[in-house]
């Protein structure tokens, strides 16, 4: 399945418009993205763990001449590691853990599709863009003051507290 597939069936899902469902899907990757980014990792309950990992500098082989050793630096890469529910969902051993699961999912997929199309309709009325510089609630604003913050049902640590 890829990304515009992903969009098709959660519209369907979600019994909104194809053009929500897009931006819903951007809107995820930029917020897991600018997690992993800042070091933090995106932790969906059931679901699983989106992760930046450094892999570290190495010894290579060069592929035009295997004779000649070159170094190969540092690198952060991206990791996710799935979650019990998915697992099981996988092995398809227990059905009702499945069906737990899925509805989770949707569940998830619904709130942060309102996110989007909350953060997708103009602003309009007294203190429309003003006021915070993150642009959001009051509650959403508490949410960034810290360095652990909830994402809809995401949930972004601070790897420095682990």
């Amino acid at each position: 399945m890829n990304k515009a597939e992903l969009a098709l069936r959660l519209a369907e899902r979600m019994n909104i418009p194809k053009k929500q469902a897009e931006d819903f899907v951007e809107f995820f990757e930029e917020v897991v993205t600018a997690a992993l980014v800042n070091g933090d990792e995106v932790t969906i309950a059931g679901f699983g763990t989106f992760s930046a990992r450094t892999r570290s500098a190495r010894m290579g082989v060069n592929p035009r001449n295997p004779s000649e050793k070159i170094q190969v630096p540092a690198v952060r890469v991206p990791k996710f590691k799935a979650g019990k529910a998915l697992k099981d969902a996988l092995k398809g051993d227990d059905v009702e853990k499945i069906k737990k699961a899925k509805d989770g999912l949707v569940q998830v997929s619904q709130k942060l599709g309102e996110a989007v199309y909350k953060a997708s309709q103009p602003k309009s009325g007294p203190g429309a863009g003003g006021g915070s510089s993150a642009g959001g609630s009051p509650e959403q604003e508490h949410a960034h003051a810290g360095k652990k913050e909830d994402v809809v049902d995401a949930e972004v640590v601070d790897e420095n507290k682990k």
